[in-house]
């Protein structure tokens, strides 16, 4: 859409549906959009053990976590491809490309 990287973030970040986590991290995120993949304070391996825990949990108590079964497999494709030890943001730019 041709829209500043810079500029949608901070829009989606003080939006009313703005989290904190982005308004804490919106930096990152833009860095990240912009081709600055960096180490990251929450990784994406420590998200995919996280998720990986949540989808166990949930098949255990007999339950289904549709979105996050559907983002799974990429979550484990950036770790094949070497993103592992970067921030979480990097699956941002993953997933939009």
């Amino acid at each position: 859409s041709d829209i500043d990287t810079a500029l949608a973030i901070s829009l989606i970040a003080d939006s009313s549906g703005g989290t904190n986590v982005l308004k804490n991290r919106s930096q990152v995120v833009i860095d990240t959009f912009n081709g600055d993949d960096q180490l990251g304070t929450f990784d994406v391996e420590g998200l995919t053990k996280d998720l990986r825990l949540a989808l166990r949990l949930a098949a255990a108590e007999g339950r289904s976590l549709k979105i996050a079964q559907t983002v799974e497999p990429i979550y484990g494709q950036a770790i094949n491809d070497g993103l592992g030890k970067f921030d979480g943001a990097s699956l941002s730019v993953k997933a939009a490309k």
